[in-house]
Formats: C-alpha cells, structure tokens, sequence
C-alpha cells in the first residue's frame, strides 16, 4: 500500500509536539488491537526518550519540548494485531512558515497539503479558557488563525483544494469547565471562517489532553492523555477510504480491459486457421490470466481496508464534524 501524508499546522507552543509524543506513546502500546510503529529504531529511541521526560513529573514545566521553527517530518507504520496495514508520513510546520510567501517552505507547505489525506491544525486550549467567547475568538484571531487563514486565502486563490481537516484543541483540561461542544463549534467556525465557508470542505474538531490535573502544582500533574488517539484515527479513517475508492477504481479498470482483452481473443480464436495468431492468443490469454491474479489481490486488499475501515467508524462519532456547510449534531 502507497505511502500517505498527514500535514500538522500550528504556532510555537501549541502543543504539536506534546501531542504526537502522547500519540505515539498511546498507540504504541495499541488501542484496540491497533497501534503505529516508526520505520526508524533511531525515531523510535528518540520519541521513547522525549516521551519519559514528558512523564516525568519532577521537571514540572521543564518536561515539555521545547519550541521550535523547524518541520519535522516522521515515518510511521499503522498495524493491526502486530500486522503492518499503512504506512504514513506525518509532517509538523511551524506557524512561521506560513507567514512569508518569498520563502521556499512555503511552497513546500501547499505542497504537502495538497498531497495530504488529511490537514490538522493545531489550536492552543488557552485561548478558549474564560467566560468570554468574542474574547476567545478575538485571541485565537491574534495567534494562530489569522495566520493560518492568511495562507489558505493565498492558498485558495491559487487553486488549491483541501482534504479533511482536523483542528486539534490541544490543552482541554484547561478550558472544559468554561466552553462546552456548542461554544466551541461557534468559536472554530468565527475564527477558522474562511474554511467554514466552503460546502466542499470537511471539518472535524478534536479536544485533546495530556491530563486532566497535568497543569497542576506547576505542571507537576500525572501525564493521562485523553483522546490523543482520535486526529490520527480520523486521519488514518480518510486515508484509508481513499486508497480503497483508488483500488476500487484500478479494479474496474482492469476488469474492462480483461472484457477487451476476452473479445480480441475470442475474435482470433474464431478466426480461418491459416490466418489465426496463435502467438497473439496465447499473449492474451497471458495477460488476462495476469490481470485477474492482480484484480484478485487487489480485491483482498479492499476488503481488509473496508473492514479497518468499519473498526474506525465507531472512533468518528466521538467527533465534532461539520460538512455540506452544517454541523452534525
């Protein structure tokens, strides 16, 4: 199965780099029989060592990674019961790289969002912290939308189109006793509008966090992540109902060449003997027996896909999703 790409957007310190730590830990121990591995014992180690001071909860806010302006890009296998199923990319940009159209990331980053299967964003929790939702709106504005909604106009305007977003509320520990599911709806719709606006784009948002007292007695809280799983699920999800319509395609696509393929064949079979071609007849038989066998293995592959697929749809109800211009509530 072909590699896929998850692009992540999102300003320094909101969180990216702690969640895909938190991500990868929480898989790595599986979730329902499913679980990532990387593709490199070194990323492996070094995620590992970032996790346990990320868990160590005497470093209080030292346990955190640090900011920083550079992407990162990660290799990964999605496995089910231990069996490799998808590989995937998952590519982090910093904010900054948004902010400047002379600069050659990003072009990079329009790129990659048009190859993605899925496009994540990433929102500090803080923001949303308070009982003033204009004023929640107004600072997620300030730092973070207004840049991100900057480049999709730019974006927008040369023709891109987007795949699936998720907007990721990272910090939720900090903001679930003061904004509620309909609060936050209206507030990702007023800040993210742009994205909103287009009946084509779908949009799910996902409220995430390292733990519920984490921030406690300065950060010193115990590290228990509560549905980091989802973004990559919901990314995973898309991905694979996409590989499954291109192999469904390829499948029917080979089955009209294998209905040319048997006419021609049957024409040169039913041909006057001194003129048939028995070579021909013998090349096309061939190939109509090697088109079936890949048609054949193709199929299995769907079926597989579609039935991953099924596990994962349970996983989609626990997100907030707006399309066709709508929320589904």
């Amino acid at each position: 199965m072909e590699k896929k790409t998850f692009t992540i957007l999102g300003e320094a310190l909101s969180g990216k780099t702690s969640y895909l730590l938190a991500m990868y830990s929480e898989l790595s121990q599986t979730v329902n029989g499913y679980s990532i591995v990387t593709q490199s014992d070194i990323l492996n180690t070094e995620l590992l060592n970032q996790f346990e001071m990320l868990d160590d909860e005497s470093l209080a806010q030292d346990r955190f990674p640090q900011a920083t302006d550079q992407n990162q890009k990660y290799l990964f296998d999605l496995c089910f019961a231990n069996k490799p199923i998808m590989p995937f990319e998952w590519i982090d940009y910093p904010g900054g790289l948004l902010r400047d159209a002379n600069y050659d990331g990003y072009n990079e980053v329009a790129k990659t969002i048009k190859e993605s299967s899925t496009l994540f964003i990433c929102v500090d929790g803080k923001f949303l912290v308070g009982d003033d939702t204009e004023h929640k709106i107004r600072r997620i504005k300030r730092k973070c939308s207004m840049t991100v909604n900057s480049f999709m106009g730019k974006y927008f305007q040369a023709g891109g189109k987007l795949p699936p977003v998720g907007i990721i509320l990272t910090k939720s520990d900090l903001f679930y006793q003061d904004t509620n599911d309909e609060e936050i709806r209206y507030i990702v719709s007023e800040a993210f509008s742009p994205l909103f606006v287009s009946r084509e784009t779908l949009i799910g948002v996902i409220p995430v966090t390292l733990g519920e007292h984490i921030q406690d007695n300065n950060y010193c809280g115990e590290l228990e992540p509560v549905n980091v799983h989802l973004p990559i699920f919901m990314g995973i999800w898309f991905a694979l109902n996409e590989q499954i319509a291109a192999y469904k395609y390829r499948i029917n696509a080979n089955r009209n060449s294998i209905n040319d393929m048997a006419y021609n064949k049957r024409d040169e079979e039913d041909s006057f003997f001194l003129w048939r071609d028995d070579a021909k007849i013998r090349r096309l038989a061939n190939r109509i027996a090697d088109t079936e066998e890949e048609n054949r293995k193709m199929q299995k592959l769907v079926d597989n896909m579609e039935k991953n697929s099924g596990k994962f749809q349970e996983y989609m109800k626990q997100i907030m999703w707006f399309t066709n211009g709508r929320w589904l509530i």
